[in-house]
């Protein structure tokens, strides 16, 4: 399976990269670099729901 990023994931993972350690933000990142991963995470979530419900045609939720 191939992953492709889109431009917005490539463009957030620009603002919140430098400021990752260890799978964690650190403590001194600016609010613009938390809420890009919060976006980041969340387009991930989508992507991962809407896989899996093409796959199995359930939702997840339920």
């Amino acid at each position: 399976m191939v992953l492709r990023k889109t431009d917005e994931e490539i463009s957030l993972e620009n603002i919140f990269m430098p400021y990752l350690e260890k799978g964690r933000l650190r403590g001194d990142a600016p609010q613009r670099a938390k809420d890009a991963l919060e976006r980041y995470n969340a387009i991930f979530e989508e992507s991962y729901r809407k896989a899996f419900e093409d796959t199995y045609g359930w939702s997840y939720d339920r």
